[in-house]
């Protein structure tokens, strides 16, 4: 028996479901299987999510604007940009503290 690790489980709520195939990963909580209000409040919190995932992209492109890159270079990752973040932070913080 093989269980599989996705590091992404994190992100959600929902219990991570054992494929036998070992080819995906899914979890039990499908919108699609679900009926009345167990559907509803299962398509408002997607909604809700998509939402907060919005903003935070958003967020995340301001982020990058500032970020000097050369123009041909590709968009930075999430874990770059604050990486980046961080190294600017750190080398003007002596600046700051005159």
């Amino acid at each position: 028996i093989l269980y599989f690790y996705d590091p992404r489980a994190w992100m959600t709520s929902a219990t991570p479901a054992y494929s036998p195939a070992g080819d995906h990963y899914h979890t039990s909580v499908d919108a699609q299987n679900l009926t009345g209000p167990q559907r509803h409040r299962r398509v408002a919190a997607n909604s809700r999510e998509r939402r907060r995932m919005h903003g935070l992209n958003r967020a995340f492109d301001k982020l990058r604007s500032v970020i000097p890159s050369l123009e041909n270079e590709k968009k930075l990752s999430k874990y770059d940009t604050l990486q980046e973040e961080k190294k600017k932070k750190t080398s003007i913080s002596p600046l700051v503290a005159l």
